[in-house]
């Protein structure tokens, strides 16, 4: 069923400031996420469930989690 809890759809997950911690290697802690394309530390597309992407943002308040239902382009990279 689209959009249900189990079903994997494609993210962006980016922040709007350089961390100390590139988001890979904040979502290494996830592993249930698969990572499709990173352009810097500061950008990653990903395939995860809509059950993985709130645990993210509660874990990680200053990251931004965002369906990509467009599969917009990101630093030349399709995401």
């Amino acid at each position: 069923m689209p959009g249900s809890a189990s079903t994997l759809s494609r993210y962006i997950v980016w922040r709007e400031y350089a961390g100390a911690r590139p988001i890979v290697g904040i979502l290494a802690d996830f592993p249930e996420i698969q990572i499709l394309r990173r352009e810097d530390s500061d950008a990653v597309v990903v395939m995860m469930t809509e059950a993985s992407a709130q645990k993210v943002r509660r874990a990680h308040p200053g990251l931004h989690v965002e369906r990509d239902i467009a599969h917009r382009r990101v630093g030349g990279f399709a995401r």
